[in-house]
């Protein structure tokens, strides 16, 4: 299980990477993590959160826990990118 719990904190670190400074449009940005995010599903074949999930239970309560803060961290990352988008309108 730990292994898994390590495969998933990879897969958000490699989604969600930072490249430092973005001068793009948040439209861009956000366009390009999408893509990011569906280029990880086609590649792998599978969702590692969502296939996680799946097998969480009350008695794995550390797999529990990394599966939602994985959806929640891919969730904050791109709510980050369109309230940049909000504020420049």
């Amino acid at each position: 299980m730990h292994e898994a719990i390590g495969n998933l904190d990879m897969t958000l670190r490699e989604t969600v990477l930072e490249g430092g400074s973005d001068d793009r449009s948040w439209l861009e940005i956000y366009a390009d993590k999408i893509r990011d995010i569906a280029q990880n599903l086609a590649h792998r074949k599978r969702c590692v959160g969502l296939h996680l999930a799946y097998g969480v239970d009350d008695e794995t309560p550390a797999a529990k826990e990394a599966v939602r803060i994985f959806f929640l961290s891919l969730r904050d990352h791109l709510t980050a990118i369109l309230a940049r988008g909000c504020q420049a309108r």
